[in-house]
């Protein structure tokens, strides 16, 4: 089908290309035509005669001149000469076969071919360089990451370190200070169930214990210049008595008070030690969480714990941390007001 259309194609510009020469050819043969007049003899018929020659001339002119700038005669033989050769190249597109033209898209092909392949080429290279300028790029970015990394590890061993460092600093510190802080209660005692007056005053208070003391302690011989201090703890409250807290001047008499406290049995007065409230709040935590069968107790300001088998073990504040399982820290409270 295809090549029957380039044939019928190929006819119909041989037939276009014969006609357009025909045309040109007869055109060549136009020639102007002379118009032969009668010999008259008067003036007046000659003059008419004469203009009417004239104008005949000027239009063959006129005429010739258009032909001849229509159809020079180089560019005939130029147009000419090219209709010929597109004749023949026809002709031989016809003749080989369509050998000619297919020779002829392969070469297109195959020079668009290596064109592209060029472009192409070309964009690679771009690419490769862009992809080897990135990469070289993430190379750089992955080791400053490693080396942030590092710092940033070295930077987390130094404070865990710092950290530990500051918790055993913190420990031994809390240590020290509930030391010093149960250090400076050795010579006070806590006395519950006394009786309270409404209007009684730190002078009372200390005569009452003296006088209840030495009730019940026989041959203890206790006086009131024996008491540097003594006053009630806490807000007054209407259904019981406050507690009473004592500071002794001698440390003896103080200690001879709290070994016979166990003579206060049925009397409904106790008399405990005044513990920091780090001690204080260790005492009432393991009774909480001790057996029935076990008993913790404090002996100058330092808590001592029994178990079920009977041995007793004291509990240094080292062991408050792993005891209760928490935070030093949070046994901390803020002082109760005296």
């Amino acid at each position: 089908m295809d090549s029957d259309k380039r044939k019928r194609d190929s006819e119909s510009s041989m037939s276009s290309i014969g006609e357009v020469e025909k045309s040109m050819s007869s055109e060549r043969t136009i020639k102007p035509k002379k118009k032969k007049g009668k010999k008259l003899n008067d003036d007046k018929s000659q003059n008419q005669f004469a203009a009417l020659v004239e104008d005949d001339v000027s239009d063959e002119d006129e005429a010739e001149n258009e032909i001849s700038y229509i159809h020079d005669n180089t560019t005939d033989k130029n147009i000419s000469s090219e209709l010929r050769q597109i004749h023949e190249k026809l002709n031989k597109v016809e003749i080989s076969n369509n050998e000619t033209l297919k020779g002829m898209v392969t070469e297109i092909v195959k020079q668009v071919r290596e064109d592209m392949i060029k472009i192409f080429e070309g964009k690679i290279d771009k690419l490769e360089s862009r992809i080897f300028d990135v990469e070289k790029e993430n190379d750089n970015l992955k080791k400053e990451i490693e080396k942030v990394r590092k710092e940033a590890e070295h930077r987390e061993d130094v404070l865990r370190q710092a950290v530990t460092d500051q918790d055993e600093t913190i420990s031994q510190q809390g240590g020290r200070i509930n030391g010093l802080d149960q250090y400076s209660r050795r010579n006070n005692i806590i006395i519950s169930g006394i009786q309270e007056d409404k209007t009684e005053t730190p002078m009372q208070t200390t005569e009452k214990i003296v006088t209840i003391l030495n009730e019940k302690f026989i041959n203890l011989n206790l006086h009131k210049s024996d008491i540097d201090i003594s006053h009630r703890l806490g807000k007054i409250q209407t259904d019981r008595p406050r507690p009473i807290i004592a500071k002794f001047v001698s440390r003896l008499v103080r200690n001879e008070v709290m070994f016979r406290r166990r003579e206060l049995k049925g009397t409904r007065i106790f008399i405990n030690e005044d513990l920091s409230h780090l001690n204080r709040f260790m005492l009432t935590a393991v009774k909480k969480t001790i057996p029935d069968n076990e008993a913790v107790w404090t002996r100058d300001g330092t808590l001592h714990h029994k178990t079920a088998d009977g041995k007793i073990h004291v509990i240094p504040y080292s062991e408050y941390k792993r005891l209760m399982g928490m935070d030093q820290l949070s046994f901390y409270r803020k002082p109760d007001n005296k």
